[in-house]
Order: structure tokens, then C-alpha cells, then sequence
């Protein structure tokens, strides 16, 4: 049997269908809904998913969410699959060919998430394919729904400019973004921040690198995606008078950084007084930079 799909009236055979320039004409999404379409994330899938490898899951998702068509069909190529989350097709990796074909397989269809025409494993990267999403079990919901990612926020990082690899932005910054309550706008509530430390980041994406943690968060405030406060300060445990700065303090708004009321919710981890830069009263001494 051969299968087809339809694009503005014509109909074209899915084995000769090639490259994206079919799948940018079948999907518009006004850049204003872009924020408020979103895929919720669960305690599980940070869990589950970390590593350059796996953090692309999350890439994946979003693509699929972007590109889904009314009666849960998502058509795409290998190729505009990589391209869009913003990986090269002309270095002849074969190795992200096979983190995206395995992501697919073992997490959407051997989970019952999506059901698909062609064996995964040995299509062209330039083949046009079709994904059906099941009725059943929705892959862009989860009970917890821990974190919300939308898919302005995957276009932004997808489409940067950086030698970074993109799942590892991702990963950073939903990671720190776990951690951001999203108290309703009419309540009177603490700052909307996140202060995990670098460590804390590194150990939960499963990345190695200290020094890759670093350049995304830079990469991540460059982008105005997060917004970093450095400039507080808390005595030594092991040295009198002498005062170290604490770990950084995140938010997706800047005016959430303005104010002492970060120093209290410092306070509570730290276990004492926490200053401003300008009211330390003792000697300021900076840590040594952490390798990894």
C-alpha cells in the first residue's frame, strides 16, 4: 500500500516526498500564541532524560508539538527534524541521526505515544515520514506537569547562534526554570526565582562539564531567557569576617531580582545573614573557580 498525504489539494506519495520545504508550508503558528502553547515536563522526565544525548527528548517534544496537524498527524523528515532544533546535516554524524531515531523509537512508539509508517532506523534522513499521536496517552501532558516549555521558548534556543549544543541548553534552562513557582498575578507572593548551584545543575542533566554549565547560563542571560543576581554575600563557615559570594540567584523576569526579599529567601538556605555587595561588613574574599 502506498501512503500518501495532502498539501493544499495535491497529493503526494510520503516515499517521494524530500526535504522541508513540503513541512513549512502545512504548519503557521502566529508568533504571538507561541508562548502560550506549551508541553508540560514531570519530575520523571528530568529523571529519566539527561546527558547530550537524552536531553535531545526534549527537543523532540517540542518539535512535535509545533508541527502537530489537526487530527494528531506530525509529517517531517530526519533531516528538518535536525535542522530546526538546530544540528548540522552536513557533517555526516551519524551518531545525532541515531540520538533522534532512538529517541523516537524507545520513547514514542515502544511507549504507545505515537505510531509510525516506516522503520525508523533505516529511512533516508531526506524522506518524508508521518507520525500519528495516540488518543490514549498524551505526550505533551503529564499529571505533575512539574515544567512548562513553550514552544517560543524552543525556538529561542533552537534557533541560537552558539557552538553550544542545543540539548544541553534546554537542559540548563529547564532545569533552573523547575525551580521558578508561578504564583497567580494577583496574590501577593515571594520572588519568582531559582538558586540552584552549578553543581546541583551539573549533577541533574548529567553533564561533566563545569565550564559547559557556565557558558549556557551565559548564553542563557545573553538571550534574556533568564536573568542572573551575583552580587550577595555570606560569612565563611571557616573563616570570622570573611564573607564569600553566594550561589546565583535565576529569574525569567528581571524586576523578580529587584529588592532585599531575595535576601531572605537566601537566608533560609544558608542559615544566616545574607548581604549586598555595598553592605558586607567585612572583608570580601571570592571563591576559586570551580573546574570539572
Amino acid at each position: 500500500m502506498l501512503l500518501s498525504c495532502n498539501f493544499y489539494g495535491k497529493t503526494f506519495p510520503l516515499t517521494k516526498l524530500k526535504e522541508e520545504k513540503y513541512i513549512n508550508e502545512t504548519i503557521f503558528i502566529p508568533n504571538g500564541e507561541k508562548q502560550n502553547i506549551t508541553v508540560g515536563f514531570s519530575k520523571k522526565d528530568f529523571k529519566n532524560h539527561k546527558g547530550v544525548s537524552g536531553l535531545k527528548y526534549y527537543l523532540v517534544i517540542m518539535y512535535l508539538r509545533k508541527h502537530l496537524q489537526t487530527f494528531g498527524e506530525v509529517y517531517l523528515t530526519l533531516n528538518n527534524l535536525l535542522e530546526e532544533c538546530g544540528y548540522s546535516t552536513r557533517s555526516h554524524n551519524k551518531s545525532i541521526y541515531s540520538d533522534f531515531r532512538e529517541i523516537i523509537k524507545t520513547e514514542l512508539i515502544n511507549n504507545g505515544y505515537v505510531t509510525c509508517n516506516v522503520d525508523i532506523f533505516t529511512i533516508n534522513p531526506t524522506e518524508m515520514f508521518s507520525l500519528q499521536l495516540s488518543e490514549k496517552k498524551n505526550i505533551f501532558y503529564t499529571k505533575d506537569n512539574f515544567v512548562q516549555f513553550s514552544i517560543s521558548e524552543y525556538e529561542k534556543i533552537s534557533n541560537s547562534n552558539s557552538k553550544i549544543n542545543k540539548s544541553v541548553l534546554v537542559g540548563v534552562y529547564l532545569f533552573i526554570k523547575q525551580y521558578i513557582m508561578d504564583y497567580p498575578s494577583d496574590t501577593i507572593s515571594p520572588p519568582r526565582i531559582s538558586f540552584p548551584s552549578k553543581q546541583q545543575i551539573k549533577k541533574g542533566i548529567g553533564i561533566s562539564s563545569f565550564t559547559t554549565i557556565e557558558n549556557a547560563i551565559s548564553l542563557l542571560a545573553e538571550m534574556k531567557m533568564i536573568y542572573i543576581r551575583t552580587d550577595m554575600f555570606v560569612e565563611n563557615t571557616e573563616e570570622e569576617n570573611i564573607y564569600v559570594p553566594t550561589r546565583n540567584v535565576f529569574a525569567l523576569d528581571v524586576e523578580e531580582l529587584n529588592g532585599d526579599a531575595i535576601l531572605i529567601e537566601l537566608e533560609r538556605i544558608y542559615g544566616k545573614k545574607v548581604y549586598n555587595r555595598n553592605d558586607v561588613p567585612g572583608k570580601v574574599r571570592y571563591l576559586e573557580k570551580q573546574k570539572g
